[in-house]
């Protein structure tokens, strides 16, 4: 009978079998959080675009004298809310709601504005100021003037 040695067999060690997984395991973290990341920004620019769109949307109605009114947006908590008229009404069926990402941080400056409302015919914008959009140290910024320009 022919006995085999050992030492010439071919194959891993479980030291080559360790090293190689934790180098898999350090580029999959790196991975994970440079994809976290890019989620991040992402939902963040992607409710920039959706709220400045919405700005311009109400702006836009404003100037074309839809229903006679002047137009705005309501930031809720949960969504954004196209509304018609000098001040937001919740019960106004005509209110148009979208959803939006609760975990984006959403702040104004000056501090406490929710409504943003264009004149009819002028598109005047009240208030004006900053909205600023937060999520995991990711800030996006839109700016409202006097004469209803929204920079984003």
């Amino acid at each position: 009978m022919e006995l085999h040695n050992i030492s010439n067999a071919k194959g891993f060690t479980v030291i080559e079998l360790l090293i190689v997984l934790a180098i898999a395991t350090l580029i999959s973290s790196i991975g994970l959080i440079y994809g976290y990341d890019t989620f991040t920004r992402s939902s963040v620019r992607s409710q920039e675009d959706t709220l400045g769109r919405l700005l311009q949307t109400a702006r836009a109605r404003a100037i074309s004298n839809v229903n006679q009114s002047p137009h705005g947006v309501h930031i809720d908590p949960d969504k954004y809310v196209l509304f018609s008229g000098l001040t937001y009404d919740p019960l106004d069926p005509e209110n148009e709601p979208f959803p939006r990402n609760s975990s984006v941080i959403i702040s104004t400056d000056p501090s406490g504005m929710n409504n943003f409302v264009f004149a009819q015919l002028s598109g005047d914008a009240s208030p004006t100021g900053t909205i600023v959009l937060n999520a995991s140290g990711q800030n996006y910024n839109i700016v409202i003037n006097s004469e209803g320009g929204i920079d984003w």
